[in-house]
């Protein structure tokens, strides 16, 4: 073989190379391209709470109260494609989870958001998943080709999405609907109608809201999701504690912290945490409810712990009965007044705050002997 043929070789080899190279990029991406419009099939929860809160599927409520970009949607979202088409691909066949909780005929459910601006950026913005990082996270997850149509509200925001899918040899109907704080406020009434299969809470709402729509379970035994970062309305993590204590087979409650996000870089988190003061980081990073951070008596209701008139025993609102332990504490303080308590402690324990007195300008001694006599 002379040098021209060894050169004209050599260029062949180095074609089909190429050429093999362009075919396997293509092929590349066109699996990359399958797979985003499957992310249903390939999610994978992350280990902590995402894990818990599928494994808890056979609870009547769930409740994650979780930091920034823990995840919540995301998980919320899964679950609700889940139930539309009536299985978790992401579980294989055989695995328990994988139909747990999940009614074998169509379902009816609602996602509650703050407004439709936020359905609209969170949920239901459209376009391809396959090439498209912004769309709405229910159209990430849900398969298009299970969507049968879609309606609008007069804002122009997707509000129903129906959804068809084949389980076990039969075909399967569901409905998807949306509903905002802001609409409940508008018009409180129009919750009280509906019936429901699942209603998945995406932020905190008012408690007449919750108790509205939570009527609509009872009629199909349905089940809900609250997924939120607990910025307000500090009942709902006073409703899920006191449930999940009483009723621990019906509610499962999780406190979620960011870092539970591995996608997330430590620079990113640290920029944006340490802008916040010491309540909002515990609150959008830890998942502590806010208002909880703000009182002394985390779960003070003043039509609960407020009495009025006097207590049953008492000779007076201020005289206590002799068998009670008086206890007196001072909190002292430089330049705004000093604050004296005092307690009346009952035989059984029941603690009745009766006296206060703010004083400045004065020692302790002579504060606490003005707050006994």
């Amino acid at each position: 073989m002379n040098n021209s043929d060894k050169n004209l070789s050599v260029l062949q080899i180095e074609e089909e190379l190429t050429k093999s190279k362009r075919l396997l990029v293509q092929a590349l991406a066109e699996k990359e391209s399958l797979l985003r419009g499957n992310e249903l099939a390939r999610f994978v929860p992350n280990k902590g709470g995402q894990v818990e809160f599928f494994a808890q599927a056979l609870s009547y409520l769930r409740c994650v109260f979780s930091g920034n970009r823990f995840g919540k949607s995301t998980a919320g979202v899964v679950e609700d494609a889940s139930w539309l088409l009536g299985f978790r691909p992401f579980y294989p066949e055989g695995h328990l989870l994988r139909y747990a909780g999940i009614p074998e005929d169509g379902v009816k459910g609602v996602v509650i958001a703050s407004t439709w601006e936020k359905v609209e950026d969170i949920f239901v913005r459209e376009g391809d998943p396959s090439v498209d990082d912004r769309v709405g996270k229910m159209f990430k997850y849900l398969p298009a080709a299970n969507i049968t149509s879609t309606a609008r509200n007069q804002h122009g925001v997707i509000s129903r999405i129906n959804v068809s899918s084949v389980i076990k040899g039969r075909v399967r109907n569901s409905i998807l609907c949306f509903n905002t704080v802001r609409s409940f406020l508008t018009n409180p009434l129009g919750q009280e109608s509906s019936d429901w299969d699942f209603v998945h809470v995406d932020e905190p709402i008012p408690e007449e809201m919750w108790n509205a729509i939570a009527r609509g379970l009872m009629d199909r035994g349905g089940k809900s999701w609250w997924l939120m970062t607990p910025l307000s309305e500090p009942w709902m993590f006073h409703a899920a504690s006191n449930m999940e204590i009483s009723s621990p087979d019906k509610c499962w409650t999780y406190i979620g912290d960011t870092d539970e996000n591995i996608t997330l870089s430590e620079e990113n988190k640290e920029n944006y945490f340490s802008t916040l003061s010491e309540d909002e980081l515990a609150c959008r990073k830890s998942g502590k409810p806010i208002a909880l951070s703000r009182l002394v008596v985390s779960n003070f209701d003043r039509n609960k712990h407020v009495l009025r008139g006097t207590p049953i025993g008492w000779s007076s609102p201020l005289v206590p009965p002799k068998e009670f332990m008086i206890c007196i504490a001072t909190d002292t303080h430089p330049q705004t007044p000093h604050a004296t308590l005092k307690v009346a402690v009952s035989p059984r324990g029941d603690i009745f705050v009766y006296g206060e007195r703010f004083q400045k300008g004065q020692s302790r001694d002579q504060i606490r002997l003005r707050s006994i006599f």
